[in-house]
């Protein structure tokens, strides 16, 4: 009688958050095993960028709301050097010292128009062109 129930449970299919039973056409495939309906909807998510199935607790949220996995917020992600938010690396903007969001850039920071890297707007230093005098005077 126990190699009928032991034959019996190792055809069954469990859930491996809750370890419930899953019938035939349910459970979502997590890892190395399968989830339920109900633990998918209420203790997992699925990636905004990659669609994979991630546990709440390793879901990463992000300033717009997007929730990612580990390796999406690694490979698509950084954090703001001005605010330290974590954004999407193409919602930037950078020199080769500085990643700032968008956000921070555009109220915070300006571009160098000769050399290009991005300032502080405490630091930056402004100049008018004189075309008369073919000079620059700081203002």
């Amino acid at each position: 009688m126990d190699k009928i129930k032991k034959a019996v449970e190792e055809q069954q299919r469990m859930c491996i958050n809750c370890n419930c039973v899953l019938e035939n056409g349910e459970g979502t495939a997590y890892g190395n095993g399968e989830i339920c309906e109900n633990c998918l909807e209420n203790e997992f998510s699925y990636c905004d960028h990659c669609g994979e199935v991630i546990h709440n607790d390793e879901a990463y949220e992000i300033i717009n709301g997007d929730f990612l996995c580990r390796d999406c917020v690694e490979e698509f992600t950084t954090i703001c050097d001005h605010c330290g938010g974590r954004v999407y690396t193409s919602d930037t903007v950078s020199d080769d010292d500085t990643i700032v969001c968008s956000e921070c850039f555009n109220e915070h920071y300006h571009r160098c128009e000769d050399c290009n890297r991005i300032i502080h707007e405490n630091d930056v230093n402004w100049y008018n062109y004189r075309a008369d005098t073919d000079s620059l005077k700081q203002v």
